[in-house]
């Protein structure tokens, strides 16, 4: 069972939407887009109705409500029904409380994300980075997986986070359910943001570097019928890329990249030349 995000291209890279019980973690380059990418999972999982629960620890709570607000996203209405719940671990860990926004979290740790969840019972979990709480400490990355794991199979949800680069290099990475690279590449002199699936499931999905934008509304689109070449500098069709470059992938594979039809409406290929660096 999956829960489609609405982010166009995401799912579809996904095979379908988050995979409910399984841990989802992105993790994203400075100025890659990856904060505006799972923002745009709660807005639109509030949009279609969900309930979510948003743990706030490395950046301030106020900064999503605000930025939503201002793109119309309405998640002030949200917290009003009850459906958006928010958990300021930030200004715990910082000592810095920018807004009241959310309630505090009161303990920074691995722990506490099963209790909170526990006790919300939501559709959706998103963490916007689970980094202040383990950092390059191994042990501490392997039981903060473990437990959003372990919460998200309980419950019967997907769970996302939201991670600098560097969770990579933490060997306790390695137990996640799915992981993806967000990333900016200088294409020529543009700046262009990139988001490549490490794991997936199920593995036999296909795996490419597909270039992202952000529409003029906020919204943030993964481009899966298109694959971002760095060794020739250039944006290839997703399809002939398969067929020459992965001829050994299954048949059903090859279809389903080439498929793609959710930028039927968009010109993509002007979308492609104002790529921009996103912040």
């Amino acid at each position: 069972m999956r829960l489609e995000t609405g982010v166009p291209g995401f799912d579809e890279m996904l095979g379908g939407g988050l995979p409910s019980g399984r841990l989802t973690v992105v993790a994203g380059e400075p100025g890659s887009g990856i904060h505006l990418l799972i923002y745009n999972l709660v807005w639109n999982a509030l949009e279609g109705g969900l309930s979510v629960l948003y743990f706030a620890l490395e950046s301030p709570p106020a900064e999503m409500v605000k930025i939503g607000e201002e793109l119309g996203k309405e998640v002030e209405r949200a917290r009003e029904e009850g459906r958006l719940k928010i958990m300021d671990g930030f200004s715990v860990r910082t000592g810095i409380a920018v807004a009241a926004v959310g309630e505090y979290l009161d303990g920074v740790e691995p722990r506490r994300f099963w209790e909170v969840i526990r006790m919300n019972e939501p559709d959706l979990v998103v963490v916007d980075s689970t980094y202040p709480v383990h950092g390059s400490d191994p042990e501490a990355m392997a039981k903060t997986v473990a437990v959003l794991k372990a919460s998200a199979m309980h419950m019967e949800i997907p769970v996302v986070t939201g991670d600098p680069v560097e969770v990579l290099d933490v060997p306790g990475v390695n137990m996640v359910d799915v992981l993806l690279r967000m990333e900016v590449h200088d294409l020529n002199g543009v700046m262009v943001s990139a988001l490549t699936p490490l794991k997936l499931v199920p593995p036999t999905l296909p795996r490419f570097r597909v270039p992202v934008t952000v529409s003029p509304e906020g919204d943030v689109i993964v481009h899966t019928d298109r694959v971002l070449d760095v060794h020739e500098g250039e944006i290839r069709d997703a399809d002939s890329y398969v067929v020459e470059e992965l001829g050994g992938v299954p048949a059903e594979v090859a279809e389903e990249v080439a498929d793609s039809d959710f930028l039927e409406d968009l010109d993509v290929d002007l979308d492609l030349d104002d790529l921009e660096d996103i912040d």
